[in-house]
């Protein structure tokens, strides 16, 4: 019956006893508004005896009244190591005795007046701790947290001392010889990132002294690091970390698309492709040598897409490097036809096919033979213009259009006008192209390619012009015509569709169909 009751008693003796600490909390905290740190001191005394006292309170009283007293028992607060430390440790209960705390040096010195708020006193006070939980270097230290040392024997009241301080703060003013990182710490504050402290991270993770190799620097990595409130402070840029990267070295020259993964939306921003592309094109040009918009034309779809940033701005325009170029440089008239391919379906649009034979006339031809196309005065100068010209300048696709015809080509680009095929001269010389007197093509000089085939015709016992079907280039070659070989690349379709513009040639029919004639 007497255990019974003294059962029922301990909870009311318990709730008196941590009402009892709650006040004393409250009067300590009111007393660092003292100026007297020897008044702060001596309240903490009385707060220690207090506390001393009360544990009594849970000791069920003795049942021998002729005893003494029982000696009073300390008990000091169970200590648990957090789990959210870097050593990644299990659990560890530590129960410091009352002989381990009051023979502590940090202690005396506490009982004869000091105040906690030396920096003295809190070394000795951290070194206890250091040796209590078994540290060797001071390294050791970043694994903890304040809530671990919140819950060791007068952890409240040493944090208490030392005021919002952070744990890198407070180490660095006790030990200021040893180099204190910042971002070592479990958690890291906000207000620890200062600019020093950010430009000391970041050069912290350069490789060599090329700051280029930030590019590999990840934000997953920096809030694994540093924690995430390094670059919180960024949070209203689009890329808080390339943000961060251009404050701390304002004097490098940072390429935005460099840093992975690009910013959703990035290309969207005719600034971002303008940046880019003019990067790709002044690291492809020699040292020395100019840079402008035909240098474009070398460079295909695969060039671009060879880098990993090119392939990214080419997938933003459906795989078109011309595109990409138009978005980018609007002020500048791309001519698709300078390129090595040509957007899908390009040629089969009426308005592509005029505007090549608009620049053909105006730009294509040599100076002295350049002429205004839309002017119906001038539009005789395309009897003057050979097919080999208007290959040459990129043409090639809007003739596989009209199986090789210029008349054709012509006739669908300019209906307002009336062309007569028999007044186009087909010449067996090139622009431009030179051929020895001693050569037999230099016979053939007098002659056009429309007469020539007549003739190779004849010898072929042609009577048909259906008969050219079953041909092959080698016998027209063998037959006279050898400027099948030089100028139509051994072609037989494409040589008879220039000299014959006005014959429906069906090219599929030949024994070899021109190359690309199925993929224009």
């Amino acid at each position: 019956m007497i255990s019974l009751g003294l059962a029922a008693a301990r909870p009311h003796m318990s709730a008196v006893r941590r009402q009892k600490r709650i006040q004393n909390r409250t009067l300590y905290r009111s007393s660092q508004t003292k100026a007297n740190s020897g008044d702060s001191a001596s309240l903490l005394l009385r707060l220690l005896q207090d506390d001393d006292n009360e544990t009594s309170l849970d000791r069920p009283p003795s049942t021998n009244s002729s005893s003494a007293t029982p000696a009073k028992q300390f008990r000091a607060p169970k200590l648990k190591q957090s789990t959210r430390t870097l050593g990644r440790k299990k659990n560890i209960d530590f129960t410091p005795s009352e002989a381990t705390i009051k023979t502590s040096s940090w202690y005396a010195r506490l009982q004869g007046g000091e105040a906690f708020s030396s920096p003295a006193l809190q070394r000795l006070y951290l070194e206890w701790l250091s040796s209590l939980w078994g540290f060797k270097t001071l390294e050791d230290w970043y694994q903890v947290t304040r809530q671990r040392i919140l819950e060791a024997p007068f952890g409240f009241q040493f944090l208490n001392s030392t005021g919002n301080a952070s744990l890198n703060d407070i180490f660095k003013s006790l030990w200021p010889q040893h180099d204190w990182i910042p971002w070592k710490w479990p958690s890291v504050r906000q207000d620890v990132w200062t600019p020093q402290a950010q430009r000391q991270y970041f050069l912290s993770r350069v490789k060599g002294e090329n700051l280029d190799s930030l590019y590999e620097l990840t934000r997953q990595e920096v809030d694994k690091e540093a924690g995430t409130t390094l670059l919180q402070q960024y949070a209203s840029f689009s890329s808080p970390l390339q943000a961060a990267l251009r404050e701390c070295f304002p004097e490098h020259k940072w390429l935005s698309w460099r840093f992975h993964p690009l910013p959703i939306g990035y290309w969207d921003s005719r600034q971002s492709q303008r940046e880019y592309l003019q990067f790709f094109i002044e690291s492809r040009s020699k040292k020395g040598r100019s840079v402008d918009f035909s240098s474009w034309h070398s460079v295909s779809p695969a060039d671009l897409a060879s880098d990993a940033t090119g392939a990214s701005i080419l997938r933003h325009f459906g795989g078109s490097l011309i595109r990409a170029l138009q978005s980018a440089f609007p002020e500048h008239e791309w001519c698709e036809w300078h390129f090595s391919t040509v957007p899908v379906g390009f040629w089969t649009t009426a308005t592509n096919r005029r505007r090549f034979l608009d620049w053909f006339a105006r730009h294509g031809l040599p100076e002295a033979e350049r002429f205004d196309p839309t002017n119906p005065n001038s539009f005789s100068a395309w009897y003057r213009v050979k097919v080999a010209s208007v290959r040459a300048c990129g043409g090639r696709g809007l003739l596989a259009q009209t199986n090789y015809s210029l008349y054709k080509a012509l006739k669908d680009a300019y209906p307002e006008f009336t062309f007569e095929a028999t007044k186009f001269v087909y010449s067996t010389k090139r622009a431009g192209a030179k051929i020895a007197t001693d050569s037999p093509l230099h016979l053939q000089e007098s002659k056009t390619e429309r007469q020539i085939l007549l003739d190779a015709a004849k010898s072929l016992e042609i009577s048909d012009m259906s008969q050219w079907y079953g041909i092959s280039a080698r016998q027209a070659i063998s037959a006279g015509a050898r400027f099948v070989e030089k100028h139509y690349g051994s072609s037989l379709p494409r040589a008879l569709a220039a000299a014959f513009p006005e014959h429906e040639w069906q090219l599929w029919k030949f024994e070899r169909a021109p190359r690309g004639l199925f993929s224009s």
